[in-house]
């Protein structure tokens, strides 16, 4: 089942907190020792969601999320991720605890809370990010090879034969089928592994444009590949689906060489950041196209806005032919 994302969209907004009340919320106060819980107005059926937590003895705020028993190994070693990144100097989410049983089986994680927002998107934001994200690269390299991902060519595949995608995206699809090999080989160049989630409403900022954390380290705990996708998700997410094409190849020139001066450059095809960008966004429509229980209203508004990214993704071509120069090494 594919949950609803936390940020709809291209454009995250920031987390509007209620005060929760209720059985729930009393365990969850009784569990963390908290003198006030706020739920997160998102649409997740309690428990589930996230929560700010003022500590009883402190008052200090925490970030809580509460998640179901069968999630909770793979939501706890995404968070030990995040730890271990953060004590190696990337900005991002540290633990405060273990996790807390609340009941019923479900389980409580905490993390420290930070103040800030997303991305405007400016140049100085994507500059400082290029640095963080080659970082983040330099991290995952010393840590254990991912586990395996089922093959991501089996949703493209059914995808392009389904007969339910427009003309455009089927054609990009058939595209990236008839050139598999060639596609292949460069998302497995200078292999390694990789965050593969690094969309807006998971890049946080302080107010002067330092990046304060990368969020969400899940895909982390199987992702593996060339680190261009990594920086597709950045060229696409915070650049050319946001800005018009001038801007949009100004601040991804900014990201890309700050990535370059402190990252190893590798091998990179001619038309291969625009592949990396389109693999994706078919992988993520094959996924939604597949889940019977992603038939919703907040699924049908993501699977518009996949296949308008991949459509619009041709008119980037010339950019991104020029952009992925930068880490061509």
């Amino acid at each position: 089942m594919i949950d609803a994302p936390a940020h709809e969209g291209l454009v995250p907004a920031p987390l509007a907190w209620q005060e929760a009340g209720g059985e729930w919320a009393g365990r969850i106060a009784a569990a963390a020792d908290a003198s006030r819980v706020e739920l997160a107005t998102r649409p997740r059926p309690q428990p589930r969601g996230y929560y700010r937590i003022t500590a009883k003895a402190t008052g200090a705020r925490r970030f809580g999320k509460v998640v179901a028993a069968a999630e909770l190994q793979r939501q706890w070693a995404a968070q030990q991720l995040s730890d271990r990144a953060a004590a190696a100097g990337v900005p991002a989410q540290r633990s405060v605890g273990q996790p807390l049983a609340i009941g019923d089986g479900y389980a409580l994680l905490m993390c420290e809370w930070i103040d800030g927002r997303f991305a405007t998107p400016s140049r100085a934001e994507l500059a400082q990010l290029g640095g963080v994200v080659a970082a983040l690269h330099g991290f995952l390299r010393g840590e254990p090879a991912a586990g395996r991902a089922p093959d991501p060519w089996n949703p493209l595949e059914a995808l392009a034969s389904s007969g339910r995608i427009p003309a455009p995206v089927a054609a990009a699809a058939a595209d990236l089928l008839r050139r598999r090999g060639e596609v292949e080989e460069q998302l497995a160049t200078a292999l390694q592994p990789l965050h593969n989630d690094l969309h807006a409403g998971n890049l946080f900022f302080h107010g002067d444009g330092r990046v304060a954390a990368v969020l969400d380290w899940e895909e982390a705990l199987h992702s593996a590949g060339c680190p261009l996708v990594d920086l597709g998700w950045v060229v696409e997410r915070l650049c050319f689906a946001r800005l018009g094409a001038a801007e949009a190849e100004r601040l991804a020139d900014a990201f890309l060489r700050a990535y370059a001066a402190a990252a190893p450059r590798f091998p990179v095809r001619p038309g291969a950041l625009l592949d990396a960008i389109r693999f994706r966004g078919l992988y993520a429509l094959g996924l939604i196209d597949r889940d019977e229980s992603a038939d919703s209203p907040a699924m049908h508004r993501e699977r518009a806005k996949f296949e308008s990214l991949v459509v619009a993704s041709e008119d980037w071509r010339p950019a991104l032919g020029r952009l992925e120069a930068i880490v061509r090494g």
